[in-house]
C-alpha cells in the first residue's frame, strides 16, 4: 500500500505531501489543475522515464518520494533482501532525484539503485510466465485501455483467469527445446559444406594430441625431471669424490682406519676403541658400496635430458593452442573427438535430431491442444462473468466475447490467437475490441475485467486514471460502486471528474493550481466532510455551486455505502 507521496520542484509542483490511506482514495480538481502531473510523478516511482524538462523552472533538481507498507508483500521483502537492501520494518521508501545535468538517481530504502531494480520491485512486467512478479502499484487508465486492445494483453488476462500457468511453462520449455534443435540442425547443415576440410583439420589435431599419450600434470613432472637431470654432473662428481674419500685411495678413510687397526699395540684397555673402529670401518665400507650402486643406476638411465626437453616443448606448443594446463588439452581432445564423430556421422546425427524434433513437436502440439481446450472453456466463462458486470454498468445492449482462433504452428504461448470482441446486437457482427469499442466502453470493460480477474494473492495499489471517461448518470454510480468494491481488499486511488464516482470515496483529495507572482503552483489537500460536499457540488454544477447542487451532493454521499 502507498502510504505517502512527497513531490518537490516537479513541473508546477513546488512541494506537496500526501498521506494516502486504505480503501478508495479520490483525487479531483478542475481541468488543468495538475492531475496528470501528479499521475506522472507516481509513474516515476514505478520506473517511468524521466525528463530534464520535468524539473521546475530555475531549479537544479526535482525529488519524488513514495513510502510503501509491505506487511502483506513478503515477496517484495524477499526481493529487497536478495538485493542487499535492508527492510527491517517491512516498509519501502522509493526516492527519485531528477537533475538538470541529466544524472538522475534512484534510491531504495536509502540504497543507491537503478531504474531496472526499481521496476523489478515496484512495477515489473506482469505476465503469466512470471507469476511471482506482482506490482506494488498497478495503473489502470486510458493508457491501459490501449493495452486492453493488445492481443498479448488479452491472452495474458484470459490465461490468468483460466489458471494456465503450468501449461504455459511446459509449452515454453518445449518451444525452447525446439528452437535449440532448429539452431543445431541449421548449424550442422551449414557445416556439411565444409565437412571434408573440417574432418582433415580435426584428424590432424586429434592425432597431434593422441601421439603424446598425455597424463594429467605431466608438464609439472617433466619440469621436475629436467631440473634433476641438469644437476646430474654435480651429482656424479659428488658420488665419485665421496667414494674416493671413503674407500678408493691410500688416503681414504677406510685405508686410514685399516692402518690404525694394523698398528695398534696389544693392550686390554684398547679393546673397546678397536671394536668401535672395526664397526666404523664396516659402516664406511657399506656407505661406499651404496654410493657405487647409486652411481651405477643413474648412469644406466635410458631417459636423456634431450628427450625430456623435447617432450615438454611439444606439450608447451599444445598448451598455447588449447589452454594452460594438460587438463585443458585433454578436455579439448574430448570436444574435438565429439565434433569429429558428429562430422563423420553427420547424416546419422541430422536424422537423430530430426527424429527428436518430431517427438518434441508432437508433445508440444498435444500441450497446445490441451491449452486451447482450457482457453475455449475459460473464454466462455470469463465472457459470461464480464457480461454480468457490464450489465450492472448499464451496458445491457453490448455483449463481450472472447474468440480463441487456431494457429498453424506452435509458439511459446501456444497455438492460439486470443481476441476480445464486442457485439452490439444479436444480429450484428462481432467486431474486434480495437475497432468497435468507444473510450467509455473500453473503460467499463476494463473495470469489469478487473472485477472478475483482479483478485490476487499479492495486494497492491490500483491507480485508476479517469477510468470513468465517457460515462455519466446511473452508469457513473455503478462505476463508483465497482471501485468501492475493489477497494474493500486493496487500496484504490482514483482520479475522477464525476460526482457519482467521487461520492463513493473513503478519502477525498482536492487538486488545485494557484497563480503566484511569477508562476503557478499546484497543491493537494485532504477534504473535510464539509469541503467534500462543496467539491462534489462543484463537480455537479461547475464553478457556480448552488443550493440545489449542494443538496444533490449531500444526497449522493448519503446514498454511497
Amino acid at each position: 500500500m502507498l502510504t505517502e507521496l512527497k513531490v518537490s520542484q516537479f513541473a508546477i509542483i513546488d512541494s506537496i505531501h500526501i498521506n494516502f490511506n486504505q480503501g478508495l482514495n479520490i483525487l479531483s480538481g478542475e481541468t488543468g489543475a495538475g492531475k496528470s502531473i501528479l499521475i506522472k510523478s507516481l509513474a516515476l516511482l514505478m520506473g517511468a522515464k524521466s525528463s530534464q524538462q520535468d524539473i521546475r523552472s530555475n531549479k537544479d533538481r526535482a525529488v519524488i518520494e513514495g513510502a510503501f507498507e509491505l506487511f502483506d508483500r513478503k515477496d517484495i521483502v524477499e526481493k529487497l533482501d536478495e538485493m542487499g537492501i535492508e527492510c527491517s520494518d517491512e516498509s519501502l521508501i522509493v526516492r527519485r532525484v531528477l537533475q538538470k545535468n541529466g544524472k538522475s538517481k534512484v534510491y531504495l530504502n536509502g540504497h543507491l539503485s537503478t531504474i531496472t531494480d526499481l521496476r523489478k520491485i515496484v512495477f515489473p512486467l506482469v505476465t503469466m510466465s512470471n507469476p511471482t512478479e506482482a506490482p506494488l502499484v498497478e495503473i489502470t487508465g486510458q493508457h491501459e485501455n490501449k493495452d486492453l486492445m493488445s492481443p498479448r494483453y488479452q491472452m495474458e488476462m484470459l490465461d490468468q483467469f483460466c489458471g494456465n500457468l503450468d501449461l504455459r511453462y511446459a509449452i515454453r520449455e518445449k518451444f525452447e527445446l525446439l528452437s535449440e534443435l532448429d539452431q543445431k540442425i541449421a548449424q550442422l547443415e551449414a557445416r556439411s559444406q565444409l565437412r571434408e576440410q573440417q574432418i582433415d583439420f580435426l584428424e590432424f589435431q586429434i592425432q597431434e594430441i593422441e601421439n603424446l599419450s598425455l597424463v594429467e600434470n605431466e608438464d609439472e613432472t617433466l619440469t621436475s625431471q629436467i631440473r634433476e637431470l641438469k644437476n646430474k654432473g654435480q651429482w656424479e662428481e659428488w658420488i665419485t669424490d665421496s667414494i674416493d674419500v671413503l674407500n678408493n685411495s691410500d688416503h681414504s678413510i677406510l685405508a686410514k682406519i685399516g692402518r690404525v687397526l694394523a698398528s695398534a699395540p696389544q693392550h686390554s684397555s684398547l679393546a673397546p676403541v678397536l671394536q668401535q673402529l672395526n664397526q666404523a670401518s664396516v659402516l664406511v665400507e657399506d656407505a661406499a658400496f651404496t654410493l657405487q650402486q647409486l652411481g651405477s643406476q643413474d648412469s644406466d638411465s635410458d631417459v636423456s635430458l634431450e628427450d625430456l626437453e623435447d617432450r615438454l616443448s611439444r606439450i608447451r606448443k599444445l598448451q598455447k593452442k588449447f589452454g594452460e594446463k594438460v587438463s585443458d588439452i585433454l578436455s579439448s581432445l574430448s570436444e574435438m573427438k565429439t565434433e569429429y564423430h558428429e562430422l563423420t556421422h553427420l547424416s546419422e546425427t541430422l536424422d537423430h535430431l530430426e527424429s527428436e524434433k518430431k517427438v518434441i513437436l508432437q508433445d508440444t502440439r498435444a500441450l497446445c491442444l490441451k491449452l486451447r481446450k482450457k482457453r475455449i472453456t475459460g473464454a466462455k466463462l470469463l465472457s459470461k462473468e464480464v457480461n454480468v458486470e457490464l450489465a450492472e454498468l448499464n451496458m445491457k445492449g453490448l455483449v463481450f466475447l472472447i474468440a480463441v482462433e487456431d494457429l498453424d504452428q506452435p509458439l511459446s504461448t501456444g497455438m492460439d490467437r486470443v481476441v476480445f470482441r464486442t457485439q452490439t446486437g444479436k444480429k450484428d457482427e462481432a467486431r474486434d475490441l480495437s475497432k468497435a469499442a468507444s473510450g467509455g466502453e473500453l473503460s467499463r470493460i476494463l473495470l469489469s475485467l478487473k472485477q472478475v480477474i483482479g483478485a490476487n494473492q499479492h495486494p497492491r495499489t490500483f491507480l485508476f486514471d479517469e477510468v470513468d471517461t465517457g460515462v455519466s448518470g446511473p452508469t457513473a454510480e455503478k462505476v463508483g460502486a465497482k471501485l468501492k468494491n475493489l477497494a474493500l481488499h486493496q487500496q484504490v486511488i482514483c482520479v475522477t471528474h464525476l460526482p457519482q464516482v467521487a461520492s463513493f470515496g473513503d478519502h477525498h483529495f482536492f487538486i488545485e493550481k494557484q497563480p503566484t507572482k511569477d508562476t503557478v503552483e499546484m497543491s493537494v489537500s485532504l477534504l473535510s466532510s464539509k469541503q467534500r460536499v462543496e467539491e462534489i457540488a462543484r463537480l455537479i454544477s461547475g464553478e457556480k455551486v448552488s443550493k440545489t447542487s449542494l443538496a444533490h451532493a449531500r444526497k449522493l454521499l448519503e446514498n454511497a455505502p
